[in-house]
């Protein structure tokens, strides 16, 4: 029932803010917090438009702190997920959000629930950083967390002035609790509607933050779940969810029909939005969202809720569409035209096909159609283009701080694999390149990984897999993009060429995937000096690249080469090369 989960959500919450205050600051601590905030965020998958709408719903009887931390977590949460950020580190970044109150509980009461005008700035009472919190989070290499938890002097300033260049982690956890703060009733400031707070931020804050408010206007909108609105009719109503262009809402006072009865408002017959009311009683939540709610809207055939939580898409098996595609571009006797066909079907992929086409064709001729930009790619490059499109789509589903380092990163490797693809003269350099993607899945997938805000790397052994980035679990990299590129049904010889990334072939039959696990291995090892200006000179590296260079029939006058063209075509990995030597 949801009042039951959420009023033991606010209970829970309690507890934890007489930890912080009572017991000492530890890993205990930390862990108290952690395990609060997932609870929470399992509950908002599951219930989504109740978990969103407690903002709205101010709870009188519990301390104005208890209240201020629940909406700032809920926020925070609400930001990350509406941005696809991974749930882990939404996560931390939630219970970022909590400390900034918890470990501050008496300043804060006393500065927002008074009107003492002696008390101007807020950075006096509030905004105090706890050096024996924060030596704790970086000891236990809490990232996010801890990035996040620096904002403690500065979250209660009016001007979002003070922070320049600062990446999403800060940014979100920034605007999550000004929304909190701007929207939670207090004595010292006017609070404001949901709407509104977001209308005031855009006005102040920079243009390059505008992309995390974007999605927050679709959902929960400027009218999100749990607040009263009016209606031009005199009907006041409670938002209930979200549909594309209409609001499911109950009737709290009505003109002249059933009190509690459901119906769909349309945005333009709103008049009036109203600030945060009081919850006077958690048993009303069973009142409003209950199974009455569930049947109607299925009996709503026409409307479809926009879900708080975007769809993500299973990264463990290939896109069924795909698989088909494949097995139609690889048969020997394939139909072009019924390729065609298939592909005009899938407006994503034959879009894929004909920017691949125009992307890949040096003499700039105009593509008429998916016919011709098959013809020019030819049937397997074009089901390799498919399937790096597939693979990485999937494994950028969701945001993290080093996404973008490792799909740059992924990128180059890529393009110098081909580069040495062709120069070794073997026969699918499209298809190494989709290798050196699946080689390179782990990174994105790992959860500790995807809560890194730093990228180091080992310096041994640059050819092996592992040396990418040393952090415990590096060693079932390759090992987990082998399963994976089983479950996505790779043939065998690509399975083979990772699998012997770094074995001796047994026998002789084994030449062709023996040059291809040794390209994949000098890739890397080319990749990591271009990338990172990191050049491996230990033993190891230098014998493995004489082998390589050797294996493939290429001289190191050719990878000089190669780098440099690789350089001169791929001018954001010259920038960031750059950046780095800077």
């Amino acid at each position: 029932m949801a009042n039951n989960d959420i009023k033991q959500q606010y209970i829970d919450l309690i507890s934890l803010l007489n930890h912080y205050s009572k017991k000492p600051i530890d890993k205990h601590l930390l862990q108290k917090t952690h395990v609060f905030c997932s609870n929470l965020y399992g509950l908002a998958q599951v219930q989504s438009d109740e978990v969103f709408a407690q903002p709205n719903l101010y709870k009188k009887k519990l301390p104005y702190i208890v209240n201020i931390t629940f909406n700032a977590c809920i926020y925070t949460c609400l930001i990350g997920v509406r941005n696809k950020f991974d749930s882990t580190l939404t996560i931390q970044l939630m219970c970022a959000s909590i400390s900034f109150y918890a470990l501050n509980q008496n300043k804060l009461n006393d500065f927002y629930q008074t009107t003492d005008s002696l008390l101007k700035t807020p950075e006096e009472i509030t905004g105090q950083i706890n050096p024996q919190f924060k030596a704790l989070l970086r000891q236990v290499n809490l990232a996010p967390w801890l990035s996040a938890y620096e904002l403690s002097e500065v979250i209660h300033n009016q001007k979002s002035s003070k922070l320049t260049n600062v990446n999403l982690i800060i940014t979100a956890t920034y605007l999550a609790n000004r929304i909190a703060i701007h929207t939670t009733p207090n004595t010292r400031y006017k609070h404001l509607t949901f709407g509104t707070t977001l209308k005031h931020l855009v006005s102040t804050i920079p243009m390059s933050w505008y992309t995390l408010v974007a999605p927050l206007l679709t959902y929960p909108s400027l009218y999100p779940p749990g607040c009263y609105i009016k209606q031009k009719s005199g009907d006041i109503s409670l938002v209930m969810a979200i549909t594309d262009d209409s609001l499911i809402a109950r009737l709290i006072k009505p003109t002249n029909e059933q009190i509690n009865k459901l119906e769909k408002i349309k945005f333009e017959d709103i008049n009036h939005t109203y600030t945060s009311q009081q919850l006077s009683n958690f048993n009303k939540l069973n009142e409003w969202w209950n199974d009455d709610l569930n049947k109607w809207i299925k009996t709503q055939r026409t409307e479809n809720t926009i879900a708080a939580f975007p769809t993500i898409l299973p990264i463990q098996h290939a896109p069924a569409s795909l698989l088909v595609l494949q097995d139609q571009l690889t048969y020997k006797d394939s139909n072009i035209s019924v390729i065609e066909k298939a592909l005009e079907n899938d407006i994503i992929y034959s879009d894929q096909i004909l920017k691949s086409a125009k992307a890949n064709n040096r003499q700039k001729q105009k593509v008429h159609s998916i016919k011709h930009a098959l013809a020019m790619l030819g049937l397997e490059n074009s089901g390799q283009l498919l399937l790096q499109y597939s693979l990485m789509t999937r494994l950028n589903q969701q945001y993290f701080p080093l996404q973008q380092s490792f799909l740059n990163f992924s990128q180059l490797m890529a393009n110098i694999a081909n580069e040495l693809a062709v120069l070794a003269k073997l026969e699918s350099p499209e298809m190494v390149k989709s290798l050196v993607y699946f080689a390179l899945s782990r990174l994105y997938t790992m959860p500790s990984f995807r809560l890194l805000t730093q990228w180091k790397i080992e310096h041994n052994k640059a050819f092996k897999l592992a040396s990418l980035i040393c952090q415990k679990g590096n060693q079932k990299l390759l090992e987990d993009a082998i399963l994976l590129a089983k479950s996505w049904q790779q043939p065998s010889q690509s399975i083979h060429c990772l699998q012997m990334w770094d074995v001796k072939p047994s026998t002789s039959n084994q030449i062709q995937t023996n040059k291809i696990s040794h390209l994949l291995g000098l890739s890397l090892i080319l990749a990591r000096e271009l990338y990172m200006l990191n050049k491996a000179s230990d033993e190891a590296t230098t014998a493995y690249r004489k082998k390589a260079c050797r294996i493939l029939k290429i001289t190191e006058q050719d990878l000089v080469k190669s780098k440099e063209r690789i350089l001169r075509t791929n001018e954001i990995i010259a920038q960031i090369s750059i950046k780095i030597a800077n």
